[in-house]
């Protein structure tokens, strides 16, 4: 609870520096490595999964063709 709290107050330094939000590079080096893996496996069902599902769509269509 603690690690969070100041990751929070990280976070809130940097929105007041100027920034809206925090470098998502600053934010992955404050992860846990559990906090890292549950971003890593979000990321890839949000967005590379749904890319790579599209794409093989779009191949399998054009093979049809």
């Amino acid at each position: 609870m603690e690690n969070i709290n100041m990751k929070n107050e990280k976070a809130k330094q940097v929105i007041n520096d100027g920034y809206e939000t925090p470098p998502v590079t600053e934010v992955i080096k404050e992860m846990t490595p559990e906090e890292l893996e549950a971003f890593k496996r979000e990321r890839y069902q949000k967005f590379i999964k749904p890319f790579l599902d599209q794409n093989d769509t779009q191949i399998k269509k054009k093979n049809k063709t």
